[in-house]
């Protein structure tokens, strides 16, 4: 922080002081290019998660960088959030691997918005990791538990007995339902979602077994 509030002085000691990446993220204590992230393990193995901002010529970073490494999280922990100051009108490069095993990898772009929490989410199709960034959100409606669904496989569910087709990857749009223990089926079993609370909004990633995790919008 003391670099960035060194750099408040005029535009060319400004850039002859400052290295490119105190430069794409200086904003004096602005809140306006930072967003929450929430962190999520939905895989079986330890994860390791990265960030990394374009540079000011939208050129990539090595994310996979232990420069930008910001958290380990177990498989089963808990979901943790962490706060991202992003370069203006740039991607941001989001990477997931596998604690104990470098070559297990993945990592996408996405140009995310000013004043927008998302959730960085890893999750595996068969052995390959995956990653999917998705907004933070929510569809509160009283007496009815708000969900949604992020799928890691190709799946039909069964949404207060109207299907829902899912594709591998794809996020669904909101459903409302109001029995925790039988509006939402797979394969003609129950998935219960008694572990959450009339009222609010939950993001749920699943495959044909059942729950991987759950996000509590």
């Amino acid at each position: 922080m003391l670099t960035r509030m060194l750099c408040i002085v005029t535009l060319s000691s400004f850039i002859s002081a400052c290295d490119s990446e105190d430069l794409e993220t200086a904003n004096f204590g602005s809140s306006l290019y930072k967003n929450d992230y929430t962190l999520i393990n939905a895989t079986n193995s330890e994860i390791d998660f990265h960030m990394a901002n374009t540079e000011i010529a939208g050129d990539e970073r090595d994310v996979s960088s232990n420069k930008y490494y910001i958290e380990t999280l177990a498989s089963g922990d808990e979901p943790t959030t962490i706060r991202h100051e992003h370069n203006v009108g740039y991607k941001i490069s989001f990477y997931v691997q596998e604690h104990s095993k470098a070559s297990r990898h993945h990592k996408k772009q996405f140009k995310v918005k000013n004043d927008q929490d998302y959730h960085f989410i890893a999750w595996q199709e068969q052995d390959a990791l995956r990653l999917s960034l998705m907004k933070n959100q929510t569809n509160n409606k009283p007496d009815f538990f708000a969900v949604r669904f992020l799928a890691t496989e190709s799946m039909t569910l069964m949404v207060n007995k109207q299907p829902l087709i899912m594709a591998k990857g794809e996020i669904s749009l909101w459903r409302h339902v109001d029995d925790c223990n039988d509006d939402i089926k797979i394969n003609d079993e129950t998935l219960s979602i008694c572990h959450t609370s009339y009222g609010n909004s939950y993001t749920f990633v699943i495959d044909k077994s059942g729950i991987k995790a759950t996000i509590n919008e």
